[in-house]
């Protein structure tokens, strides 16, 4: 047969047919004996297969094949009832052709030796003496060679090794022969449980005169396209993928499993991959008990069982759990492998998943949950891992079993470690469920609490305060009364907070300082993100003398917040602060769900040591993310997402801020205003204006309906006042900046490193036309930006005075301010000085002057990621008469430190959400990276993107 006929068959026939699919190889052989055959050279195409691969469909193509090219066909099927009934096989290749052969025809065929098959299509019962078969083959074989005569011939047998032993050895007597013949063979075998003669049909298939071929599962992308040629069209790639898994490509499977998705309304797009994944089609475990029940019932039970303990058992734990012995259960084993139902291994496995899940699903409830507390009991026995002897317990039966709540709070505890809260808050509520004892409770429901407090669910509150109620250790009870704070600290109920650290404090034993001092450090703390209030303690005003507790590191840290909020000399605030770290030690006090260690970090970035402040605070990240602590991530992203954008890291800063953000689902309260304050920031550095106002739009509406706390909302203030004055409206900036003032000021919080609100309203001051007022703000900023010293927060006060003061003078506070910005680590603040003092340069006269320290800004914005402000630096120095030089925008250089990671991880295959779910953003913060890593490395594809960072790393 040609080969494009043959191409034009299977454009016709593949959306309906599963057998064309990654099957060119056995179609191009049967092709092949096909064209052999009318050339009157004869061969056999053995098609090998597992159950469900498409050997059937192959068959009947090879039988449409035939008839378009003229040969003549003839079909039969083995099947497990008539595998005893001798010539069954034989009969129906040949009884229905000889019965509608005219009485001419049939003389004309039975003719010569082939008078010896007569006896088998006598009329009647057919009784044939054993001697009579040889004879009866060769005449059988001679029917062949006159049908062939008139015409070439096709037989094709499906499921050849369900046929009886008889017509085995025809076909084998006929093979022998064929090759000087006009005929083609087609046998498809591999899905018999049992074969009447195995060796005849081994050498039926392996003879020289046969050419076999192995069916494999689909492929992924084999599996994709079935999909996309049958129910849907537009499937995702990882739908398709999850699909795959499920099946293992077994076209048959998939052919099932297709309309069953479409009718339970699951959509083929990425996020239905769980979905499928969980997914067993009704049925399907009934059809497979019925397949292998002809193997024995030693089968039956073991499939069950190794349905139960799930991929990669042990053949001996199967054994117990249904009741063989180790022999029998391996024998059972073999049986089930040889069936395509388990994979050739020495554990147990299904071949296709779906037929576990399958098989699981159809069992009645009760039952099955009392064999799933067997299956854990029995690996208890053998130490199990815990994860896997709770598995078995989340499905088993209920039996206020004690050593069932013991398993399951020693996996929760496993998965904490492993940093998967989310599993331990599963087996701690079913052991709730179980339930546990009186006196066990309580240390449940906190081990609870912890777990969904680390999960980032705001229901853990609830739980630990149920705790608190319960547990009979004033200590006990001291210890999660902090915890409780720590978690509405981050759920932004501070005077819920508050309350929990004062219980604390109440039900402390003297005898324990150390967890004293933690808890009035962390309700210090509190009271000053509050409004002033009556009842509050002062901040300790005298440092301790060393940093070897956790009391002392949380009273170090307090006091740098206090001072850095003070303004007090910024070397001291910085000793402190450090102290307070003590190289980590603090981290391991408080987790990065704590407070202490924030307030510590958070007087490192006041006081500009910005590398430190934001090593600090990776650490956090880092330590939040191996314990899967959602509410930690957030918090400890967003307090260096200010620490980077100081630093002047602007996409940095920018995907901290939505990481931080992602966390508002879970009920992150915190700082959400800061956080978009940050964003906003962020956005009008690059230039976008119209998204930075709706953010701050979308920003008011959220911080009225949350309710937010007010401490961060200077922060957002301010980045609306900044981004009034952008657009020209002095009085609702003004308003906005000296709102953030009066707030600051009611709390003390005098420092301008903090929040540097009043050039802000300075800038409004002399937009609306008050000068006197503009500069007295400015120098009154100025003097305390002396006063405290940081050299960035004096370079951006000089800024400001220069702006609203003019004149002479203003080229010597800009000289200074790039002096001053020199000395410090916030190197936008430094872009900003060097271009504004290079355009003052400029404007007075002095362009070449003002040429250096405008190309130095805008090589240090360009580094930055600030767009806007490069922009505006390269406009300065095309009028001060230089041509600007470009850095590196573009290439692997150019890459932010997260734009690097998120490339990093998307080169080594990881999908968008594995990304996101890796590094605790969201799946749109991974792909505004991306899309920013593609546009530097001039790639638009991870195949691409795989290529420049591998040619990058050579």
């Amino acid at each position: 047969m040609e080969s494009q006929a043959l191409q034009d068959l299977v454009a016709e026939q593949e959306a309906p047919s599963r057998a064309l699919i990654e099957r060119e190889a056995p179609l191009a052989l049967i092709s092949r004996a096909l064209s052999e055959a009318c050339e009157g050279r004869g061969s056999v195409v053995a098609v090998e297969g597992a159950h469900g691969l498409g050997k059937s469909s192959l068959v009947s193509v090879a039988r449409t094949l035939a008839a378009d090219d003229g040969l003549e066909v003839l079909s039969a099927q083995g099947r497990e009832l008539e595998q005893d009934f001798t010539f069954g096989v034989l009969l129906q290749l040949f009884e229905s052709r000889i019965a509608a052969a005219s009485e001419e025809e049939r003389g004309r065929l039975l003719s010569g030796a082939a008078r010896m098959a007569v006896p088998l299509f006598a009329p009647g019962p057919r009784q044939v003496p054993d001697e009579h078969s040889f004879s009866i083959l060769h005449g059988l074989y001679w029917l062949c060679v006159n049908l062939a005569a008139q015409l070439p011939l096709l037989l094709t047998v499906d499921d050849v090794d369900l046929a009886d032993a008889t017509s085995l050895r025809f076909l084998l007597y006929l093979t022998e022969r064929v090759q000087e013949l006009p005929i083609a063979v087609v046998v498809a075998h591999g899905s018999a449980l049992r074969c009447p003669d195995p060796d005849v049909l081994w050498q039926t298939t392996r003879h020289p005169a046969a050419t076999g071929c192995r069916l494999h599962p689909l492929s992924v992308q084999g599996t994709a396209r079935l999909m996309r040629t049958s129910l849907y069209p537009q499937a995702e790639t990882d739908f398709c993928r999850a699909v795959h898994d499920a099946t293992g490509g077994n076209p048959l499977l998939l052919h099932d499993l297709l309309p069953q998705l479409a009718g339970a309304g699951i959509e083929p797009v990425r996020v239905s991959a769980p979905e499928v994944a969980a997914f067993a089609p009704p049925g399907l475990g009934a059809a497979v008990t019925a397949r292998i029940r002809p193997l024995g019932e030693d089968t039956e039970k073991l499939v069950l069982a190794a349905a139960v303990l799930g991929p990669g058992t042990e053949v001996r734990h199967a054994a117990v759990l249904a009741g063989l012995d180790l022999t029998a259960a391996a024998a059972a084993a073999d049986a089930l492998m040889a069936a395509g139902v388990l994979a050739r291994d020495e554990r147990l496995t299904f071949v296709h998943p779906i037929v576990m899940r399958a098989l699981n699903a159809e069992q009645p409830p009760a039952r099955w949950a009392e064999v799933h507390l067997r299956a854990a009991r029995i690996l208890a026995e053998e130490e199990a891992a815990p994860e896997v002897i709770a598995a078995h317990l989340m499905n088993s039966t209920r039996s206020g079993s004690g050593w069932a709540v013991d398993a399951l709070c020693a996996a929760a505890e496993d998965a904490l470690e492993r940093g998967a809260p989310a599993a331990a808050v599963n087996y701690l509520r079913r052991a709730l469920q179980e339930p546990p004892v009186r006196d066990r409770r309580a240390h449940v429901v906190l081990q609870l609490g912890r777990a969904e407090a680390t999960a980032g669910n705001p229901q853990a509150v609830d739980r630990l305060s149920e705790a608190i109620e319960r547990l009979p250790d004033p200590l006990d009870r001291a210890r999660t009364a902090l915890e409780t704070g720590r978690m509405l600290f981050s759920l932004g109920r501070l005077d819920d907070a508050a309350g929990a650290f004062r219980r604390g404090i109440d039900e402390l034993p003297r005898e324990d300082e150390g967890l004293g001092e933690l808890l009035r450090a962390a309700l210090g703390t509190v009271s000053r993100l509050e409004t002033a209030r009556a009842g509050l303690p002062a901040a300790p005003s005298v440092a301790p003398k060393g940093n070897d507790t956790p009391g002392k590191r949380a009273q170090l840290a307090q006091l740098a917040l206090e001072g850095a909020l003070r303004g007090d000399a910024r070397d001291e605030v910085l000793e402190l602060a450090t102290r307070a770290l003590a190289r980590g030690a603090l981290l391991d006090d408080t987790t990065a769900d704590g407070i202490s260690y924030y307030v510590a970090a958070s007087a490192l970035t006041v006081a500009e040591d910005l590398q430190t402040a934001e090593a600090a605070l990776t650490a956090a990240v880092e330590e939040a993310r191996s314990r899967g602590s959602v509410l930690g991530m957030a918090t400890s992203s967003y307090f260096r997402s200010l620490a980077i954008q100081r630093r002047g890291r602007v996409g940095d800063a920018s995907a901290d801020a939505r990481a931080a953000l992602a966390a508002e689902r879970h009920g992150w309260r915190l700082a959400g205003a800061g956080a978009r304050a940050v964003l906003a920031d962020t956005l009008v550095e690059l230039g976008d204006l119209q998204a930075a106002e709706r953010l701050i739009e979308e920003s008011e509406a959220h911080a009225e309906e949350e309710g937010e706390a007010s401490a961060t909302r200077t922060a957002f203030l301010a980045a609306r006042g900044r981004l009034r004055l952008l657009r020209g409206e002095g009085e609702e900036a003004l308003a906005d900046f000296t709102s953030a003032g009066d707030y600051l000021l009611a709390l003390g919080i005098t420092n301008p490193a903090l929040s540097a609100w009043r050039s802000g309203a300075a800038r409004a001051h002399a937009l609306v036309g008050d000068r006197d007022e503009a500069v007295r703000l400015a120098e009154e900023e100025l003097d305390l930006a002396r006063r405290f010293g940081a050299p960035g927060t004096v370079g951006h006060s000089l800024r400001a005075l220069a702006a609203v003061q003019g004149g002479p003078a203003a080229l010597e506070l800009l000289e200074e301010a790039v002096r001053q910005s020199e000395q410090s680590q916030a190197a936008l603040e430094r872009a900003r000085a060097l271009i504004d003092y290079g355009s003052a340069l400029r404007r007075a006269g002095r362009r070449r002057d003002a040429r250096e320290p405008l190309r130095l800004g805008l090589d240090l914005a360009q580094r930055c990621g600030a767009a806007e402000l490069a922009g505006r630096a390269m406009r300065e120095t095309t009028a001060a008469g230089a041509r600007p030089r470009r850095t590196a925008m573009e290439g692997l250089e150019a890459l932010t430190a997260r734009e690097r990671q998120v490339a990093g991880l998307a080169a080594q295959g990881m999908s968008n959400r594995e990304i996101a779910e890796a590094l605790f953003v969201t799946v749109k913060t991974v792909e505004w990276h991306l899309k920013h890593t593609y546009a530097k490395l001039g790639v638009s594809s991870r195949r691409e993107l795989r290529g420049a960072m591998t040619d990058a790393a050579q």
